[in-house]
């Protein structure tokens, strides 16, 4: 008879496989949380570069905001159909292609779209793995059921 995968799991310690996964999450959900607040801090030095006030601005931190939006209701529902792992580097990649046009921008309309994008794959990247964070800790001591 079979036994069931989560006694197993509830017995056996936590792998280094496992550990490094936990660490990469938390630290690209760092990095994600930065990614939202860099244009917060470089924005006074873009509004002067491009000669344009502050406030016009507002309307790119608005579309990060609308992008995380479209990205959880949109996307988010991927991972159930294409499985968590492809998901989350599909949308990794997509965080990258956005933040690497973000750079390119030349205008406020182009760096919002630019922006958005991001904001939306990170939106539906860190939806699905970052409840699963706090899961219940075995009784050993480790998270269990993680990966």
């Amino acid at each position: 008879m079979a036994t069931d995968p989560r006694t197993t799991i509830d017995r056996a310690p936590m792998s280094r496989f496992q550990w490094t996964v936990v660490a990469v999450m938390i630290g690209l959900n760092a990095l994600d949380g930065f990614d939202v607040l860099s244009i917060s801090f470089a924005s006074p030095g873009i509004a002067r570069d491009w000669g344009i006030d502050r406030g016009a601005l507002g309307f790119v931190l608005s579309m990060e905001l609308i992008g995380m939006a479209a990205g959880s209701l949109l996307l988010g529902g991927v991972a159930d159909r294409v499985g968590r792992r492809l998901t989350i580097l599909g949308c990794l990649v997509g965080m990258a292609f956005g933040m690497f046009g973000a750079a390119s921008a030349h205008d406020v309309v182009q760096l919002s779209i630019w922006r958005s994008r991001p904001a939306s794959a990170s939106a539906a990247c860190w939806r699905r793995p970052t409840p699963r964070l706090p899961r219940r800790p075995t009784p050993r001591g480790a998270i269990s059921r993680w990966c």
